[in-house]
């Protein structure tokens, strides 16, 4: 898996992004962005080279020719495995996440554009389960998330490793549009903006 736009854990990253074909909305449908992709299929743990044993995702081309591979399926079930290690509070608190940057917005606040609800999903994803699960209010719950977050994000060596929610591919490397530096100014910014002390 080294051609992927996001920057597979084991190899080679390369920043791309596409143009999503407009659908136009009637009575009983919203207008969806839909974006042409071929099923790919992921042999690379198969060890008995059975043709029905791999990790499906989708791939499709960028505006600027390069492979991207996305693999929803293995995000969304590692979401619910996350959701239900926390009490059901991972998906509540990226939601949390994205309004509060919602209101930053909305309130005159510098909010840098490649601070995405992807990658606020991928910050929430490396927060480590006790943190959900020791604090008993909301308040608690995102002061200690952001402070976590902050601290590792101060260094390369704190979230290095860090994985988007598939765990397929790294949140933080060259080739994507947001840098380490840029989230930890946003969760400065963000605690701030919160009046937490």
């Amino acid at each position: 898996m080294g051609d992927q736009c996001h920057g597979a854990k084991s190899g080679p990253r390369s920043q791309c992004r596409t143009n999503p074909i407009k659908i136009n909305s009637n009575s009983y449908h919203v207008q969806p962005d839909v974006v042409p992709a071929f099923q790919y299929r992921d042999y690379s743990n198969d060890q008995r080279t059975d043709p029905n044993n791999f990790e499906e995702g989708i791939k499709f081309i960028s505006n600027e020719g390069d492979s991207v591979i996305n693999v929803p399926k293995i995000h969304i079930a590692n979401g619910k495995i996350k959701n239900d290690n926390t009490r059901r509070k991972f998906k509540r608190l990226v939601r949390i996440f994205k309004r509060v940057k919602i209101q930053m917005i909305d309130e005159g606040k510098s909010v840098n554009a490649s601070i995405s609800s992807f990658l606020i999903s991928g910050l929430i994803w490396n927060v480590p389960n006790r943190i959900f699960n020791d604090n008993d209010t909301w308040q608690e719950t995102v002061k200690e998330a952001i402070r976590f977050l902050y601290h590792a994000t101060k260094t390369e060596a704190g979230c290095k490793d860090w994985g988007e929610v598939s765990e397929k591919f790294y949140l933080f490397g060259s080739s994507r549009k947001w840098t380490r530096t840029q989230v930890n100014d946003y969760l400065r910014d963000m605690w701030n903006f919160l009046e937490f002390k």
